[in-house]
């Protein structure tokens, strides 16, 4: 019998509106997170920041807890890394439960 097509994680949670910030020594990316699905979902999230020739300059992550379904809500994702002068930034969902 064929089992129900499961959504991969892209579809069932969107990242839109993310943007990297630095104050006061504190490095953050900020962004809203949609949940597509129908059932609740916590999911963490990673951004990987790239110099112009690709390499991975450090990676910032964070989570969201509960997002029900169609609910958007905010993420902050924190770094350590010294990610100066990046030239691309991507953020993806790295684990949906």
């Amino acid at each position: 019998s064929q089992s129900a097509q499961q959504k991969p994680a892209a579809e069932k949670m969107t990242i839109k509106n993310s943007a990297y910030q630095e104050a006061n020594g504190l490095k953050q990316v900020v962004g809203e997170v949609t949940n597509n699905d129908t059932g609740k979902h916590t999911a963490t999230i990673k951004a990987t920041f790239y110099d112009a020739g690709g390499k991975i300059l450090g990676t910032a992550v964070g989570s969201v807890n509960d997002v029900a379904p169609s609910e958007t809500k905010t993420f902050n994702l924190y770094t350590n890394d010294d990610v100066t002068g990046y030239k691309d930034m991507k953020v993806q969902i790295d684990t949906l439960i």
